[in-house]
């Protein structure tokens, strides 16, 4: 009487461990749910009982760790999101601070008198557009050679030999290339951008369109010439050059 007393009322190790919570909680439930359901085979309700209780706890903590990932994915998909609404917020940004620069200069060129004034804010807008490494604006020049005190006007001009390239404006990385003189054979690929050919040059006579019958010419408007700067101006863009 005196153990069963030690074991009950005193703090025994035995005791304490079967009052822990995860133990007691649950052979309580399955004792009082096999008292309710008063079955043919206690112990065998009992045990299964048990088991049946392991394989929902399992399910259970396998639900949390799932929803713990489902949760991580979600939170992993919603930074991705607000990354690429970031990403697309910054094009919008630039193709509208591009469309700016675009239309900023394009309204100084309409409102130059002289186009030549403009020449330095090509080179900067062609650098900004394009994201060269430097743009620099030359034009074909004849060569110099020696007169006498008493020549006239362009009598230096040496109309026999081939014209070089003089540079006159260039983009803020380029600086050094104003007022550089370039030959044909110092640069023939710089030469060669200035190769336009005769653009005023009309197609052969059998791509010609066939001539109207008389009585039969309907009136048509005439088209007004265009005064974009691109239409009205000879230009060559060459995006690269590479040297073998």
């Amino acid at each position: 009487m005196s153990q069963e007393k030690d074991l009950l009322f005193d703090e025994h190790p035995d005791v304490q461990y079967l009052l822990n919570d995860a133990v007691s909680m649950v052979l309580s439930q399955a004792l009082a749910d096999t008292y309710d359901q008063q079955p043919n085979d206690p112990v065998e309700y009992f045990s299964k009982y048990l088991l049946n209780h392991i394989q929902v706890r399992e399910q259970a903590d396998k639900d949390r760790e799932d929803a713990v990932k489902v949760q991580s994915c979600r939170d992993a998909h919603e930074v991705q999101l607000q990354k690429q609404a970031a990403e697309e917020q910054k094009k919008v940004e630039a193709e509208a601070k591009v469309i700016a620069r675009k239309k900023a200069f394009f309204d100084k060129i309409e409102a130059s008198s002289d186009l030549n004034e403009n020449l330095q804010d090509l080179c900067d807008y062609v650098m900004d557009l394009t994201n060269a490494t430097g743009v620099y604006i030359g034009k074909l020049e004849f060569q110099k050679k020696p007169i006498a005190e008493d020549a006239g006007e362009n009598d230096d001009l040496d109309e026999a030999a081939a014209k070089v390239i003089q540079f006159t404006h260039a983009s803020k990385t380029h600086k050094n290339m104003v007022n550089t003189v370039l030959t044909p054979d110092e640069a023939p690929i710089s030469h060669s951008v200035f190769n336009f050919g005769d653009v005023t040059q009309q197609p052969p006579a059998e791509e010609q369109p066939p001539a109207e019958a008389e009585g039969q010419v309907e009136a048509k408007e005439e088209e007004e010439p265009s005064e974009d700067i691109i239409d009205t101006f000879q230009h060559v863009y060459v995006p690269e050059v590479v040297r073998e």
